[in-house]
């Protein structure tokens, strides 16, 4: 998967606020109980992300899909970790995006939070940069460090691709008991050297995938049009316009292959025309050429019940970790699904034990908050691939010789994009 550095800068925002009411404006902002936190013994406590979806129930509380991820490793590393709760039910964020979202963690008194700092950074490594051939996630991570006299010290918020995050926190952690200010202009070196660094073997290989896909179709167009064959060939031409935008959308860098989809888009203008024609009195735009300049794409957002597949409890109740792998796992259906391959067909015997079984949640009930228009989708291909023009916009693109003849919704437009486009 494509990460567009270019347009995904990470940045650092930091408050250091050390009144009091931060730690009450901290808590309402979040939709979390103040008195809680003021509760809280020393050690680190995992907080919701309550404002991450636009409707929260009140009987409610969101958490990141990797909380119990996060929450263990810090346990194993010594820390004293618990997830926030107030009664409500925890309930997993489900979003189909590239960006992933860590839980907050809040640090309150006298902990090592240049150790946690590492753990997460080394977590982070783990699960995102290490054997990855393309590094396509997006994190945003927040902390607050309060002291025993409940006064914020510093609220962080860090965002960018994963290992730029993981660098800068590998920088804070070595460097905690300075002056974090100090640390901003190096770490925005850090940032830049890698993202100037993310690998994109990955997006090559889908993207060379759908231009040899497209290739092939030219062939077969030219054989059709060399056969007298013209509506056919048409269609296959245009068709190859579509992998090749495909090809763009896995890697929008590549200039070769927007010129390559302006090269063929010329041909297929003066072989057969290009018109737009308006359809129950508007004016749809499909042509991948033209679709080629829109940037970003969709994805989902919402919160569900996520049931663990080792034990089939609430994910964010069991002691099982997703991604963890267990011995001795005996096999069952939770909702027809098999909980050592995650598949609903397979030839897992119910009732046997398995060993090295990987944890997983299952998503027994879903409610869809959002569908949003985000910069960097999960799946690059979740794109545009239709808009329409108003009555100002194709008048603004209209030569003066022809605007006194248009007649919005009945006038077919003759469109020469390709032969003027500058890409």
């Amino acid at each position: 998967m494509q990460n567009n550095n270019k347009n995904n800068i990470s940045h650092i925002r930091i408050s250091n606020d050390s009144s009091i009411n931060n730690l009450e404006d901290f808590a309402k902002n979040n939709d979390i109980d103040v008195s809680l936190l003021r509760e809280t013994k020393p050690g680190v406590l995992v907080l919701p992300n309550n404002k991450l979806l636009g409707n929260l129930p009140e009987n409610k509380n969101y958490f990141s899909q990797v909380t119990k991820n996060v929450t263990n490793v810090l346990k194993k590393g010594g820390l004293n970790v618990k997830i926030y709760e107030d009664g409500r039910e925890k309930t997993e964020i489900i979003l189909k995006s590239a960006d992933i979202f860590l839980p907050t963690l809040f640090f309150f008194g006298s902990i090592p939070i240049g150790l946690a700092l590492n753990i997460l950074a080394n977590w982070i490594y783990d699960k995102f940069i290490k054997d990855k051939k393309i590094i396509s996630n997006s994190l945003k991570f927040e902390y607050l460090e309060v002291k025993d006299n409940y006064k914020v010290i510093k609220n962080v918020k860090i965002e960018g691709p994963a290992n730029v995050v993981y660098k800068i926190l590998k920088e804070d952690s070595n460097n905690y008991n300075n002056n974090i200010e100090k640390q901003i202009d190096k770490n925005e070196k850090v940032r830049n050297i890698a993202q100037n660094n993310c690998l994109k073997d990955y997006s090559d290989e889908q993207a060379e995938k759908a231009i040899k896909e497209a290739k092939t179709l030219l062939i077969k167009a030219k054989d059709k049009l060399k056969n007298n064959l013209k509506i056919d060939a048409e269609k296959i031409y245009r068709d190859s316009l579509v992998k090749i935008r495909e090809a763009i959308l896995w890697n929008p860098e590549n200039d070769n292959y927007r010129e390559f989809l302006h090269k063929i888009g010329i041909q297929i203008h003066d072989l057969f025309d290009c018109k737009i024609e308006p359809n129950q009195g508007q004016y749809s735009i499909t042509c991948p050429v033209m679709l080629s300049h829109l940037k970003g794409g969709f994805s989902i957002g919402g919160y569900g019940t996520t049931i663990c597949s080792i034990c089939g409890d609430n994910i964010m109740n069991c002691e099982h970790t997703k991604g963890d792998a267990y011995s001795g796992i005996v096999a069952k259906r939770h909702h027809g699904i098999c909980n050592i391959c995650g598949k609903k067909v397979c030839k897992h015997q119910e009732g046997k034990e398995y060993n090295n079984v990987m944890a997983f949640g299952i998503i027994t009930n879903m409610t869809l908050d959002h569908i949003s228009y985000v910069e960097n989708p999960a799946n690059p291909l979740c794109a545009i691939e239709m808009y329409t023009l108003s009555k100002s916009d194709i008048l603004g693109l209209l030569p003066e010789t022809e605007k006194d003849f248009f007649i919005y919704g009945e006038t077919i437009i003759n469109c020469h994009h390709c032969k003027i486009c500058k890409k």
